[in-house]
C-alpha cells in the first residue's frame, strides 16, 4: 500500500512469484475493514503522510486487537553536537549532492521534511495519544533514525 504508483512499479518489479496485491493509495484512508491485520510496517514514510494523527489512528483502525506497528523513520537528536553537523549535512551537502543529479528541489524538500520531524520522545508521546502502548525504540545513526515497534492499548 502507498501513495506513489513510481514505488508500487518497482516493488511489484521485485515480486517475481506474482504473490503481493499492491494498492495505491494514502495511509489516512485505507480501503481495508476494521481489524484485519496482524502487523503493519511504514518505512520513511510516516513523516510525508498528509496528517500524522489521522494516519496513526487508520492504522489503528486497521490492526487486529493484539496488533503490532513498527516505523521506521529519520529523527532528530537531543544531542547538541550531532545536531549541528547533521544540520550542516542535511541542509547543505544533501541538496547540493541533489543539485549534481538535477533534483535540487526534491533533495531540500527530503532535507527540509526530515529537520521538521520530531525526536524519538516527542514521537513516542504522539505514538501514545493515538493508543499506541510503546514496546521499544531503536536507534541508529547517532538517534538519527529511530525503529518504533509500538503496539495498540488495551
Amino acid at each position: 500500500y502507498d501513495p506513489s504508483e513510481k514505488m508500487l512499479q518497482i516493488a511489484k518489479r521485485k515480486d517475481r512469484k506474482n504473490e503481493i496485491r499492491f494498492i495505491e493509495g494514502f495511509c489516512e484512508n485505507m480501503p481495508f475493514e476494521d481489524s484485519c491485520f496482524n502487523f503493519a510496517t511504514i518505512t520513511f514514510g510516516i513523516r510525508n503522510t498528509k496528517s500524522l494523527n489521522q494516519s496513526l489512528s487508520e492504522i489503528r483502525r486497521i490492526l487486529k486487537k493484539d496488533g503490532i506497528l513498527m516505523i521506521m523513520e529519520f529523527s532528530k537528536t537531543d544531542n547538541p553536537l550531532v545536531k549541528n553537523i547533521y544540520h550542516i549535512y542535511l541542509n547543505y551537502i544533501i541538496p547540493f549532492i541533489g543539485s549534481l543529479f538535477g533534483k535540487y528541489d526534491e533533495y531540500k524538500y527530503l532535507a527540509t521534511s526530515i529537520d521538521a520531524f520530531y525526536t524519538m520522545n516527542e514521537m513516542n508521546v504522539i505514538l501514545e495519544s493515538k493508543g499506541f502502548d510503546i514496546i521499544r525504540n531503536i536507534q541508529y545513526n547517532f538517534g538519527l533514525v529511530t525503529v518504533y515497534v509500538v503496539k495498540l492499548k488495551p
